[in-house]
């Protein structure tokens, strides 16, 4: 590979890895900052709403973007997810009940399905198989890192500056991304 090969490898992979880690943080970002959004929407409830959409419509777009993708073109399918993604995140903060924000994450879930999917279909399509594993491998770290980082920042944002922002924060990542 020349210099200016390895550059663009290295840009790529840096985008997919920040695409991966919006859409894997967004599934466990909520999880600390739900009591206060329940409470701020008066939805208690219907605690489980917005979790359970958001899996669901993530479980369902990842199984279905492989075939839509082959038709319209996996670039296509990925940045339609990017932003599907973040135009739901702002869906999501703009919310004024739980009913929406469960709607909004049934929508981002589409986008994050998309994105998860999208990104090992790119790799799978930029590197030969022998090369593919260090790559997927660096990748994947990022469920390890949303893991870990996803309640932390969670429960700091919406102490902070509240709960709406845990959303607003996807906006300039899927810029970047």
């Amino acid at each position: 590979m020349d210099q200016r090969t390895k550059r663009a490898s290295a840009g790529v992979i840096v985008g997919l890895m920040l695409s991966l880690f919006i859409a894997a943080l967004d599934a466990t970002v909520v999880s600390t900052a739900m009591p206060k959004i329940a409470s701020a929407l008066s939805g208690f409830g219907r605690y489980t709403w917005p979790f359970t959409s958001y899996l669901l419509t993530c479980t369902i777009a990842t199984l279905l973007c492989g075939g839509i993708a082959a038709r319209i073109g996996h670039k296509k399918m990925f940045v339609i997810g990017i932003l599907v993604f973040a135009g739901a995140s702002l869906g999501c903060a703009l919310a004024n009940s739980i009913e929406a924000l469960a709607a909004m994450r049934a929508v981002q879930g589409v986008g994050g399905g998309f994105v998860e999917s999208g990104v090992f279909i790119t790799v799978a399509e930029l590197f030969e198989p022998r090369e593919r594993g260090k790559y997927m491998g660096a990748i994947s770290s990022m469920y390890g890192l949303a893991s870990v980082a996803g309640p932390l920042v969670g429960g700091l944002i919406t102490d902070t500056v509240g709960w709406h922002w845990i959303f607003l924060v996807n906006l300039p990542i899927s810029v970047a991304a």
